[in-house]
């Protein structure tokens, strides 16, 4: 038996709710108000006739036409051209579908789409690219590089480039060459001994006492290299101190010729002196000489210190003359002898001492007179022993006492003085005006051999 049920109000292929079509084929299994007959997937509640075709691989709207294909097409996405493949794409070229296509992702901002190296927050390498784009090429990632024209390994500090890589084969990332044209000096070199500073450290190699002299013991000339004193001079011989007593100090008790160096290295050069290093105490530098039979040195010379004779001449006199500090003084014809001792303050040299005293002086009475210490020095016509320095002559003819009109006053000496009564006129009378004499017929020095002045 056939059952014949009619759909009331129904048009051919849409289907009404609770409507049944018997006997045909033609249902709506999705139940999206479209039948199998019209739906093009009728297992999808989402695609039917005139449904709205989105980004997902099928043909919603049922026009034969799916995503892209379709101009009706809506949530598509921007997609930027990635040619570098490095996953950002160049913000100026993009295209807007539903799927990128080959090469093109969907970040951008690439700022050289050309090097894999380069896109946004990328390590930022030494490689003249913009790694990071942040608009600045290579920061805190170049190198200083220094030219080493040696070949040793180290750079000149004041020649570099700075680059990520050398610019040639003749630069190195490792400076602090003290001589770069020559290959035994840098850092790391051995150290010398001939005087140099081979290991770039601003000192001389093997130089323990800091005199600017290497060692003996490796090869140098510094023949005490625990006293900055002790240097050799010009000549190669060791300069063994500041002064002859500091020489003996040392123990170098042997009178005879030594350098010394009064004011240390750096300031004037060493000299050559002699030092008696045996009598009366010993210690004493030679300061100057009084020429045999002269009767007098040339005080102007005495006090000079631009004039100064050869060590070996009658009328020599030493660069320490104005240059040692002294204490005591020496005079001695090697027969007569006078020592004064803490004539001197010690911190300066006989030229500066004899400076500072008044040209000319009441010696007597104004305190620039000092006792003999030591000697053998004396005579009858000798009114004392003292040692005066600038006095003038008290009783010069009618000058029976000293006044300040000094300039009055016959015989002013200048420079080292004794009194010598003449006139019979002591204690200061006729030191005479050239002073340091070596014979007057009233002072004991021999008139046949030199007056020597030492200091220590």
């Amino acid at each position: 038996m056939i059952f014949l049920t009619l759909s009331i109000a129904c048009q051919p292929g849409y289907v009404s709710s609770g409507a049944e079509i018997v006997g045909s084929t033609a249902v709506d299994l999705d139940q999206d108000g479209f039948d199998s007959s019209i739906d093009c997937n009728d297992q999808d509640p989402n695609i039917f006739p005139g449904a709205q075709e989105v980004c997902d691989g099928f043909d919603n709207n049922c026009n034969e036409l799916a995503d892209d294909q379709d101009p009706q097409v809506v949530g598509q996405s921007t997609f930027y051209l990635d040619r570098d493949g490095d996953g950002f794409g160049d913000g100026s070229t993009s295209i807007i579908q539903c799927q990128a296509p080959q090469r093109y992702v969907t970040e951008s901002g690439d700022c050289n789409d050309f090097a894999v190296t380069a896109y946004p927050n990328a390590e930022e390498t030494c490689d003249e690219i913009d790694n990071d784009c942040d608009g600045v090429v290579d920061e805190e990632t170049t190198m200083l590089f220094y030219l080493d024209a040696d070949g040793d390994g180290y750079g000149n500090p004041a020649q570099f480039v700075e680059a990520c890589q050398p610019p040639t084969d003749d630069y190195t990332p490792v400076s602090d060459d003290c001589d770069d044209f020559n290959a035994l000096k840098n850092p790391m070199a051995t150290l010398g001994c001939d005087g140099e500073d081979y290991n770039c450290d601003g000192l001389v190699d093997n130089d323990n006492d800091g005199d600017g002299f290497a060692d003996a013991t490796c090869g140098g000339s510094d023949c005490q290299d625990t006293d900055p004193n002790v240097y050799p001079t010009e000549l190669g011989f060791c300069v063994l101190g500041a002064s002859c007593a500091e020489i003996l100090s040392l123990g170098f008790t042997d009178t005879g010729y030594y350098d010394i160096d009064p004011d240390g290295t750096g300031g004037n050069p060493p000299e050559t002196v002699w030092c008696n290093q045996e009598d009366y105490g010993g210690g004493w530098t030679l300061l100057a000489v009084n020429q045999t039979g002269s009767g007098f040195w040339n005080p102007n010379n005495v006090r000079d210190t631009n004039n100064f004779g050869e060590l070996f001449a009658e009328d020599y006199k030493a660069a320490a003359f104005s240059s040692l500090p002294f204490t005591d003084v020496l005079f001695t014809d090697e027969i007569l002898f006078a020592v004064y001792e803490n004539v001197g303050s010690g911190t300066e040299s006989w030229q500066a001492f004899s400076a500072g005293i008044p040209h000319h002086n009441c010696g007597s009475l104004d305190g620039y007179t000092w006792p003999m210490t030591q000697g053998n020095f004396g005579g009858a016509l000798l009114c004392d022993t003292n040692l005066y320095v600038h006095p003038i002559d008290e009783d010069g003819g009618s000058n029976l006492t000293c006044t300040a009109n000094y300039n009055s006053y016959t015989n002013n000496a200048s420079g080292p003085a004794w009194s010598a009564g003449i006139n019979s006129g002591c204690p200061l009378d006729d030191v005479a005006g050239t002073s340091f004499i070596a014979y007057s017929g009233a002072l004991p020095w021999s008139s046949y051999s030199s007056l020597f002045f030492y200091a220590r």
